[in-house]
């Protein structure tokens, strides 16, 4: 039987030795800046961003990743005062093929007031991968999402409906008094997510232990209301007999 030589093995093991698969990197960039056409140090599978300046607490945001040769790569905030955005803005800033397509966040925050996006917290992280049939980058799905719902303060939301997301983020819109949410719609691509209350709401959000208003309700321990400041965070997960489950 043919084959390698142990010898030869040795040789290859040896020589591959010194270039590894994996490789990462650290990007620094300065807050309030939208980066076109970002082309990382080192076609990198992992790349961190951190702040290297401006204002702290502004987004650090990106139209498009340069494709070298690894077509998939894991994007990670670094940072401990703010977010990153990978916008989804397919027609301007970043040539067509760098672009990010069809990437899941909702709210009208990229240039020109287009719809899309991810976007990062401290910690956060997302897979992308470039899709040669579209020509653009995508995020992978099964991968840190975020989307936003916009919500009245003094009002009762039954079955919000959400896109597909790891993390929900509950924004005030209009209104005075608690945002009180009874259920989520489903279907969900996860069986596990986190709510979010963002930081620039008025009043807090309120979710409903087996409130009867939605279909999918939030079965709560101890069996109170759970209550949310602007900020706060709660991770959830879908429990078998159809409710979800706090904590």
């Amino acid at each position: 039987m043919s084959g390698y030589t142990k010898a030869e093995i040795d040789s290859r093991i040896a020589a591959s030795a010194g270039s590894p698969s994996f490789t990462e990197i650290t990007e620094t960039f300065a807050a309030a800046t939208v980066t076109d056409d970002w082309n990382p140090a080192s076609d990198a599978d992992l790349i961190r961003v951190d702040r290297s300046g401006g204002p702290a607490g502004d987004i650090i945001s990106f139209t498009g990743l340069t494709l070298a040769i690894k077509k998939r790569k894991r994007i990670i905030n670094v940072r401990s005062d703010g977010g990153i955005v990978l916008f989804d803005f397919d027609g301007g800033g970043s040539a067509p093929a760098n672009q990010f397509l069809s990437v899941p966040w909702g709210g009208n925050n990229s240039p020109g007031g287009t719809s899309g996006g991810v976007k990062l917290r401290p910690g956060d992280s997302v897979d992308v991968f470039y899709d040669t049939a579209s020509s653009r980058w995508r995020a992978d799905r099964g991968s840190l999402t975020e989307t936003q719902v916009n919500l009245a303060g003094g009002a009762t939301h039954d079955d919000v409906a959400v896109a597909p997301c790891g993390t929900l983020v509950i924004n005030q819109d209009g209104g005075s008094g608690d945002i009180v949410v009874t259920g989520i719609a489903l279907p969900l691509p996860f069986d596990r997510a986190k709510i979010v209350a963002d930081e620039n709401n008025t009043d807090d959000v309120v979710l409903n232990h087996l409130d009867g208003g939605s279909s999918f309700q939030f079965l709560i321990p101890g069996g109170a209301d759970f209550r949310m400041a602007p900020g706060d965070v709660v991770d959830i997960s879908f429990y078998k007999d159809g409710f979800w489950l706090l904590g």
